[in-house]
């Protein structure tokens, strides 16, 4: 679950504030130990990194995607990525 309301849309966020609709009601609830697919922007916000050094990894082959559409999946979890950079780094 969302912990900080600045992630929610505008709308969601003023809705929240106003006292018109509980957090709980307009945040997704998922758990990323369960998750098997992420946005571009989901990822980077996940793993705390900026879109084009995600783009540059998709790039390199360092993080997993698949395109349906227009729409790019990044299959590679940032739990994973984080540990192999700890582990190149060591």
């Amino acid at each position: 679950m969302y912990t900080s309301k600045k992630r929610l849309p505008r709308r969601f966020r003023r809705a929240v504030e106003a006292g018109l609709v509980p957090e709980t009601d307009v945040t997704p609830d998922y758990t990323p130990s369960n998750k098997v697919g992420w946005t571009v922007n989901q990822w980077c916000d996940d793993a705390g990194l900026g879109r084009s050094s995600v783009y540059l990894a998709m790039k390199a082959g360092v993080v997993k995607y698949v395109k349906c559409g227009t729409r790019t999946i990044i299959t590679t979890s940032p739990r994973e990525f984080l540990a192999s950079l700890a582990e190149k780094a060591a």
